[in-house]
Parts: structure tokens; sequence; C-alpha cells
């Protein structure tokens, strides 16, 4: 596939594919084929075709589950021919360098969790909800901003594509005895009955009373008891901290 080719599939997307899905797969780099990910760190001139690419351009992955310090760099422009774009995706999942004939902000369509959505309308969205999940702010203090937060127009529908402020909730911040590995549903519904919602509670509580709910054994007691050693902070908070930044 010819570089024109590979940026001209990037530029008019695919609806129905993923970002990753969309970058060009190979660009001729002095007789050889290198892919995309393979140029991540190497400078534009290594690029190839010199003459169509004016600059690299970042193209963060649109998730939610992206950290903030990569959603806030979408579109960053690297223009130096003999230096590497600088290191901004620690994972490849989160976003690549891709080549690009102009600077222009990318105004077509990019996949996303909530379907095929503008950058530009789309980032905000995800930007302001990452902002307060990643604050420097209790558990509690952070469901509650998310759930008291106000969605225009057009982020409420990208809420309601996302299954709604709940679901983005407890996929940042899970229901801590649900999220025990093999635990069934109604030892956890047991234990939330009887106020065991946290890791401090339920590793306070004792064997005795832990083996008297259906579905605890002597084996699934070890893995609870495991499981609530492993947890070192918010051991006071009945759900758990999974963002990532």
């Amino acid at each position: 596939m010819s570089i024109l080719a590979s940026l001209s599939r990037f530029l008019l997307g695919s609806k129905g594919n993923t970002l990753k899905q969309e970058q060009p797969a190979i660009i001729p780099d002095a007789g050889n084929t290198k892919t995309v990910g393979e140029l991540q760190d190497k400078p534009m001139s290594s690029w190839g075709n010199s003459d169509i690419i004016e600059c690299l351009r970042f193209s963060a992955t649109l998730q939610l589950r992206n950290s903030l310090r990569i959603l806030l760099r979408h579109d960053e422009i690297h223009s130096d021919p003999n230096t590497a774009p600088p290191i901004i995706a620690l994972e490849g999942w989160e976003g690549i360098w891709m080549a690009s004939v102009n600077r222009k902000p990318f105004q077509g369509y990019i996949a996303s969790h909530a379907g095929p959505v503008l950058a530009k309308d789309y980032l905000p969205f995800l930007i302001a909800i990452r902002q307060v999940v990643e604050a420097q702010d209790s558990i509690e203090r952070r469901v509650e901003n998310l759930s008291g937060m106000h969605f225009k127009k057009d982020w409420q529908t990208y809420l309601d594509k996302l299954g709604g402020i709940e679901r983005i909730i407890n996929q940042f911040f899970p229901d801590f005895i649900s999220s025990i590995p093999g635990l069934s549903r109604v030892a956890a519904q047991e234990l939330k009955v009887l106020g065991l919602s946290t890791p401090n509670k339920l590793a306070s509580t004792s064997d005795k009373t832990l083996l008297g709910i259906k579905g605890i054994g002597p084996s699934k007691l070890l893995k609870i008891r495991d499981y609530c050693a492993g947890i070192i902070e918010n051991r006071d908070s009945d759900r758990e901290d999974k963002v990532i930044r």
C-alpha cells in the first residue's frame, strides 16, 4: 500500500473500524518496509515520502479509559525531520503518531466506544469526565461529582451511548464486594446485608462469621483474606479505585 493511499485511508476513515485498524499499515523507508508502530521512535526523515509528509500528528485513542495526560495531547504536531516525536503513549492502545500531509486539525470521524465521533466534539466530553475521575480527591467525592455533572445536549447523547453515568461510575469505581474474584452473588449480597462492604470491615470479621455465609468455605475464605490484604489504599471505601492515570 502506498503512503498516499495509506494516508487517504486514515483521513477518510472507516466507521466500522477501530482507530488502530485505520492507521496506515506500511510506509516505505529506503527500500524497506516498516509498520507505523516500528516508526514511533524514529525521526520523521525515516518515515519516507518527505515530498508528501509535512508533519507527524499524534492521535489519542478516544476512550474513557485513556488518561487525561494522553487525551490533552491529541492532534499534537511534530515537524522536525531530524528528531523522533516525543513519547506520549506508554502503551500502543493509548495513541499513536501518524504521518500527515498538512498541519490542519483533523476534522474527520474517529472510532470510539460511543461509535464514530468528531474529535473536536467528543474530546471535550472525555476530558471533562477524566478531570473528575483523576482529581486528587476521595472516591466518594469523585463519585458524587460524576453523579452531579451537567451534560449539554450533544454530551448527553454520548453519555447515553456509553450506558449512562452509573455505568461510567462503576467502570472507574466498581463496588468492592462485587469485585472479589469468584464470590457468588448470594454471598456478595449477604456480606452487604451484614455491612461488610469495605476491605477493613471484611478483614476484621472473624472466620466463623464469614464461614457461616452460604458460598464461603475454607478455600474461598483464604482467597477473600488474600484479596483484602492486597488492597493498600481506600480500605474504608465500599468502592475500588480503578482509574489509570
